[in-house]
């Protein structure tokens, strides 16, 4: 019998079923009664029968998505951003980053909602709002709203700022290979002073796979 697995974020959590994906509000999960047999992910403790750790996960699945021996992929979620470095086929680094660092899509989903901004029509910015913290930087957005700039534009440059310190997060590489939520999101990608790869939403569900084959 195949296994169930998911991905438990903050915001959205997804849900593998068979060949198939679910990305679901994690806020529906409670009421849904859903429990999977492998989980990853901030709520997996309360969602899965077996739990695997988000960087094993993310590890796991970048390597069998990437045909490289070398290679840097950062994961940035609603919550959390984490990263982990491949050399020679192997675990080399990485780092976790849940706090400071951390809430960076919750961030900018809340200030789209509030500010009525199209994630989809932004272009990146040519200023940078300089934070370590998502959530203190939703003042200096209304800092400059309140200037007179346009809330797209200070929207563009909290982005800016958060894709800023990811890549310094991550030590600075040349090259990114991108997971979560973000990786579709051209003012986000185009923010980063190095090559970015998106490789989708679904890294850590994939390393969850790979880690279940791994031990049949």
């Amino acid at each position: 019998m195949e296994l169930t697995l998911g991905d438990f974020g903050t915001s959205y959590s997804k849900i593998k079923r068979g060949d198939k994906i679910e990305i679901v509000p994690s806020s529906e999960l409670a009421k849904s009664g859903v429990t999977v047999d492998v989980g990853t992910g901030h709520n997996a403790g309360l969602y899965a029968r077996r739990t695997i750790n988000e960087l094993v996960a993310l590890s796991r699945g970048a390597q069998s998505i990437i045909d490289e021996d070398d290679f840097v992929v950062l994961d940035v979620g609603s919550r959390d951003i984490k990263y982990v470095r491949i050399r020679g086929g192997r675990f080399y680094d990485g780092d976790w980053n849940t706090i400071c660092g951390a809430m960076a899509g919750f961030t900018i989903e809340l200030l789209l909602k509030h500010l009525s901004v199209n994630l989809n029509e932004l272009q990146a910015s040519d200023m940078d709002i300089g934070i370590t913290c998502g959530i203190l930087g939703t003042g200096a957005v209304f800092d400059l709203i309140a200037e007179g700039l346009l809330p797209e534009t200070a929207v563009s440059a909290l982005i800016r700022g958060i894709a800023q310190n990811t890549y310094s997060f991550c030590k600075r590489p040349d090259k990114i290979y991108l997971s979560g939520g973000l990786c579709k999101v051209h003012a986000f990608i185009d923010s980063f002073p190095c090559e970015i790869v998106p490789v989708g939403r679904f890294v850590l569900v994939k390393g969850l796979s790979v880690s279940i084959s791994d031990r049949a």
